[in-house]
């Protein structure tokens, strides 16, 4: 009976010592900025049509560059869903273009 209470006492201490390893908080890279094109000025449909097609490109090639590790047929996949991602994209970007129209100065 002393062992099983003793074995369930070191099953608690491993268990609660395990969930401080997983509880730490992730570090921040501070590497990783903002891109530029957040900040910059949104002037009118033609340039939020611009900034749009420009966000939906840098979405692509971000989705390809996390392709790359794959191989064979979740390549095949995981490029097909990038490229779907990417027409949505520009498809939405086209839609709110001819709704608010582009014809403004820039």
């Amino acid at each position: 009976m002393y062992t099983k209470i003793k074995r369930a006492m070191v099953y608690v201490v491993v268990a609660a010592s395990s969930y401080g390893m997983l509880a730490s908080a992730a570090e921040e890279n501070v590497q990783m900025r903002d891109p530029q094109r957040w900040y910059r000025e949104d002037i009118g449909p033609r340039a939020r049509y611009n900034n749009m097609a420009q966000e939906a490109n840098a979405a692509y090639q971000q989705s390809l560059n996390d392709c790359r590790s794959l191989r064979n047929r979740e390549l095949m996949e995981c490029r097909r869903e990038a490229k779907d991602n990417f027409n949505k994209d520009m498809r939405r970007a086209h839609r709110m273009l001819e709704r608010r129209g582009g014809d403004d100065n820039m």
